[in-house]
């Protein structure tokens, strides 16, 4: 007994009801549009402004700064020196020799000694604060003074009452010795009045 087989014969595009070949190609060349146009072009509306606000600050001039007026000289200051000159030329040779010394001028001159006070510091005369202590205690409290200070105020203190002429120039290598050699020390009315005069030379008048 022997089979047949017909060809198979590939259906046409119109057997399905899709409208025929036709319709195939016509929905290939469909074309999609975007969908919002509007926004495309919506960012050149907004920069419209600010190119004009471009134009206008470019043509704008810059504000102009006041020029700053110059200082004149210092006229209170210009007066202290000055007063400070005069109070240095009618001081005492002493007084002012004393004041040299504590504030560590190598020089008695007017002009340079007149510089020294002016940019003088308060610790340069804070010997005159401590001998006036050491004078108000008796000699027992005074030894204990001096041992209290520490070396550098002592060695201070006792430049100051050398120059005065209550002790000798050189102070001893001893601490224990320089203490009770400035117990020692006489330290009357005459040697307070004259650290007053100096303590006021020393001021800078401000």
């Amino acid at each position: 007994m022997s089979t047949t087989y017909e060809p198979y014969t590939h259906p046409s595009a119109g057997t399905f009801g899709g409208g025929g070949e036709n319709d195939l190609h016509e929905e290939d060349s469909l074309q999609y549009e975007p969908e919002d146009r509007e926004d495309s072009g919506a960012g050149t509306d907004e920069q419209e402004p600010a190119d004009q606000n471009q134009g206008d600050s470019a043509g704008a001039k810059a504000p102009s700064r006041p020029g700053r007026k110059r200082s004149g000289p210092d006229r209170g200051l210009i007066r202290r020196v000055a007063k400070k000159v005069v109070e240095l030329q009618e001081a005492d040779e002493q007084d002012v020799q004393l004041l040299a010394s504590l504030l560590g001028s190598s020089s008695e001159d007017v002009t340079e000694l007149t510089l020294a006070v002016m940019t003088s510091s308060r610790g340069d005369t804070a010997a005159l604060a401590d001998v006036k202590e050491v004078a108000e205690a008796n000699e027992a409290e005074r030894a204990v003074q001096a041992l209290t200070m520490g070396k550098q105020r002592m060695k201070a203190l006792w430049g100051v009452l050398a120059a005065l002429g209550a002790v000798n120039a050189t102070m001893p290598a001893s601490d224990a010795k320089a203490a009770l050699a400035l117990a020692g020390a006489t330290i009357d009315d005459a040697v307070i009045a004259r650290l007053d005069r100096v303590g006021e030379l020393a001021k800078r008048g401000w």
